[in-house]
């Protein structure tokens, strides 16, 4: 009996450390943290000349002033109105994406940024990286590995953003 109980005291009391806890991230928290845009970008409003009074522009800058104060269901609302007068306007088109992904509306986000993401012009680049956001947000590892490997190619400004959220990828696979 004293055996067992001297066994059982060792037993309890060694000095083997336990395994170290390691803090795992689920991959849904990895996913969350991915599609967070910390800041969107920023708009730098330019001055309306004379000429420049037509509708389109009218609520182009209207919602770019939505945009800039935060307000994204509004200014999603007043660059629809601009995109019904001027459906060309490139502008109106990359920033009503963001606006969708800001208010968690991934696939309409997706729908606008695509627009843009096929074409050679100014906003190719942030629209592959803000759509492989949204894809994120939709957990769609494979279409948001795309949209990264498309913003990489480009060597835009997100580029070295765009290769780490890979290496992240590789390793929830």
């Amino acid at each position: 009996m004293l055996v067992s109980a001297v066994f059982l005291y060792f037993f309890r009391h060694s000095t083997v450390p336990d395994r170290p806890r390691l803090a795992v991230e689920s991959q849904a928290q990895i996913l969350q943290q991915m599609a967070l845009v910390q800041e969107p970008p920023a708009f730098v409003a330019s001055p309306a000349g004379a000429g420049e009074a037509d509708r389109a522009e009218e609520k182009f800058q209207q919602g770019m002033r939505e945009y800039s104060a935060g307000s994204y269901p509004e200014a999603i609302l007043r660059l629809e109105e601009a995109l019904q007068v001027d459906p060309e306007n490139m502008a109106a088109t990359f920033y009503l994406g963001v606006c969708l992904l800001m208010s968690d509306q991934p696939d309409k986000a997706i729908a606008q940024l695509s627009k843009l993401a096929t074409a050679e012009n100014s906003y190719a680049h942030e629209s592959h990286w803000y759509s492989a956001k949204a894809y994120f947000r939709k957990s769609d590892l494979g279409a948001a590995r795309r949209e990264l490997e498309a913003a990489v190619a480009s060597g835009g400004m997100h580029a070295p953003e765009a290769r780490k959220a890979l290496e992240k990828i590789d390793v929830l696979r």
